[in-house]
């Protein structure tokens, strides 16, 4: 019964389990395991270096050495966070936990762990990084073009975009930065009606579409469309005066990144849009409010 509850425990984890026989070198990897790194069950073998061969060269040292310093019983448990090589070439950040099983005398014979798939909360850090290190010291045009390079390179799209507001009630947008086919490209204005943006702009709340983007909205087939994602720009009045979006002519991957991500994205573009507002404004350069003007819509 306990070999039995262990085995259903095993398959039911979302982490990867594995189980190390210091005396034969030999490790089970659990279903689990394999997976994480692209791979059937039956494709990788019991032999530890189908670990060791695929950790990351600029984190192996690191590995080792405190996988060396536990097992020597120096740390009352082996944890790590490193990089392992998928299937699909990609590296996959992973926390690796792990104890000793040991003689009466100290030394160990049995390793017992687990692999947690952190990927996703790595690429947070690293996009707070790289949002934070990019953009603190830009601001205006100059913050909002490299705004949206470094969206369609998160998300892995040919276009991206930020448009704020033309009019109240918002039936058009104009394009402040635009980047696409990996360079910046001219921007434009254009109607609401009938394209993904406006729900994003009407609704104020994320609109995701993996693919076959045309069949919701006809209208963007004449862009070879094929997948979108589009982000509200709010004020800090809680109004809507933009968005943030990209597209692809190719379906997106319908895991996006963590949703912390957007959000920094969307608020940031959302800080520049209202600065530009308040400057145009304090310059005397917005009209006076009405029904069809910006100032309306951003009071």
């Amino acid at each position: 019964e306990s070999e039995e509850r262990y085995a259903l425990a095993v398959r039911g984890a979302d982490d990867g389990m594995w189980e190390w026989n210091l005396r034969t070198d030999s490790v089970y990897f659990s279903p689990r395991w394999k997976s994480m790194l692209g791979y059937a069950d039956h494709e990788l073998g019991d032999r530890m270096d189908e670990w060791r061969a695929r950790v990351h060269p600029q984190d192996f040292d690191r590995v080792i050495g405190e996988l060396d310093a536990h097992l020597q019983g120096k740390t009352a448990r082996f944890e790590n966070e490193h990089r392992l090589l998928h299937r699909d070439g990609r590296y996959r950040w992973i926390l690796a936990r792990g104890a000793a099983v040991r003689h009466a005398a100290g030394s160990a014979y049995r390793m017992v762990g687990l692999h947690t798939d952190i990927s996703a909360r790595k690429q947070v850090q690293e996009a707070l990084l790289e949002v934070a290190d990019g953009l603190s010291t830009l601001s205006g045009d100059e913050c909002l073009r490299e705004l949206t390079k470094r969206f369609a390179e998160v998300l892995g799209v040919r276009e991206a975009f930020v448009c704020e507001c033309s009019n109240v009630p918002a039936t058009r947008v104009r394009m402040l930065a635009r980047w696409n086919l990996g360079g910046f490209a001219n921007c434009v204005e254009f109607d609401l009606t009938g394209t993904a943006c406006e729900d994003v702009i009407q609704q104020g709340k994320q609109v995701f579409v993996p693919g076959n983007v045309g069949a919701r909205w006809p209208l963007e087939k004449a862009f070879d469309r094929e997948s979108y994602l589009g982000l509200p720009c709010i004020d800090t009045q809680g109004r809507v005066i933009g968005h943030i979006a990209c597209t692809d002519g190719k379906q997106m991957r319908q895991e996006l990144p963590h949703l912390a991500i957007l959000k920094i994205f969307a608020i940031r573009a959302a800080v520049e849009l209202e600065r530009s507002i308040l400057v145009r404004e304090r310059l005397g350069f917005a009209p006076a409010p009405g029904p069809d003007n910006t100032a309306a819509l951003l009071h």
